[in-house]
């Protein structure tokens, strides 16, 4: 037996960004409605995130950075009460994520750059990767670094 599915997802993007000298600041907030019918049933959701950035080029080589991100997949449940009412963890409600980066320009080729994450929630991790609050690995806050290596030709 075959079930059509059908999603119609509507996504609404503010955003801005303020340039001054060797300064910029950014902002962005998402809103995002969708509405799945698989036959005659439909799960509707609605998510929000947005962010706040800033960096600064401080001299030619070197640029330091910060941004704060928040994401959540239910907009009317940021606090988790419905998924702790499923037995779930409730931090996987939202995903709060504060970041501090670090850019490099080496020469006009070669970009380095390095960041670190200090998260609170787990909304955007897959469950298998954060599992369910009766194993000791599910976790609320944690803690990741990147880095990237840019060539340029």
């Amino acid at each position: 037996m075959v079930v059509p599915l059908e999603i119609t997802t509507r996504q609404h993007v503010g955003s801005a960004e303020f340039v001054w000298n060797d300064l910029t600041v950014a902002a962005e907030y998402l809103f995002r409605d969708s509405d799945a019918t698989f036959g005659a049933n439909t799960i509707k959701s609605e998510t929000e995130s947005y962010y706040l950035s800033a960096s600064y080029g401080f001299i030619e080589w070197f640029t330091l950075g910060a941004y704060y991100a928040i994401y959540y997949p239910d907009k009317d449940d940021k606090d988790g009460d419905k998924l702790a009412a499923q037995e779930k963890p409730d931090h996987r409600a939202w995903q709060k994520d504060l970041a501090v980066t670090f850019r490099f320009n080496l020469n006009e080729y070669w970009i380095v750059k390095v960041e670190g994450h200090a998260v609170d929630g787990s909304a955007d991790v897959l469950s298998i990767d954060n599992p369910a609050p009766d194993n000791d690995f599910s976790e609320s806050n944690w803690y990741y670094g990147a880095a990237k290596v840019t060539f340029s030709f």
